[in-house]
């Protein structure tokens, strides 16, 4: 039969770290605002819920990859032409386009802002729980070089598989490997 003193302990075996640092506390108030027990562990699980929601964001930015500070709130629309900010919100709200792998291309002139355009929609898709990677064309293409060099191509395929999105930028810069000329005699 469980106890209260085991509860540290199962809280624990069960991975619920917020839990375990937050029940004495928590049951503390409960006792003093004479909560109910279903409202005592509401607010466990929501505190436990929402360490987990932050830490997987945190996690999600990590691993994107995005520059720093492109958000689309500080994107000028005054500067191009052809998309507006009305558009690029009901891309980031209407997911459909990517959940049917779709693509969206930003074409433009150098300068203009397509990068931070790409990445405040990495951004506003990262808080939304989307997998995003941010990485140069070249360096894909370098990065897929090497794989296939070495037998691994198909593993790294698969880890980029893994991305609800991947953003590629400056893909019209991408350098292609120079070839040396290979001559055979026979």
């Amino acid at each position: 039969m469980a106890n209260a003193q085991s509860l540290p302990f199962l809280l624990k075996e069960l991975r619920l770290t917020t839990m375990v640092k937050q029940w004495q506390q928590v049951s503390q108030k409960a006792i003093e605002l004479d909560w109910e027990p279903e409202l005592f562990l509401a607010h466990l699980c929501e505190l436990e819920t929402s360490y987990r929601h932050d830490n997987k964001l945190k996690r999600l930015l990590r691993e994107s990859k995005l520059p720093i500070g492109k958000q689309l709130s500080q994107y000028d629309f005054n500067e191009i032409t052809g998309v507006t900010a009305q558009q690029l919100k009901q891309k980031i709200t209407q997911l459909d386009w990517l959940r049917q792998g779709h693509n969206l291309l930003l074409f433009g002139a150098s300068g203009l802002g397509k990068t931070h355009l790409a990445a405040a929609i990495g951004y506003a898709l990262i808080e939304q729980s989307v997998r995003v990677k941010f990485m140069s064309s070249t360096s894909l293409v370098q990065m897929l070089q090497k794989a296939k060099e070495a037998l691994s191509l198909e593993f790294e395929l698969k880890k980029l598989d893994k991305y609800e999105l991947l953003i590629l930028d400056d893909i019209g810069y991408v350098k292609k490997p120079i070839v040396k000329a290979r001559y055979y005699l026979n």
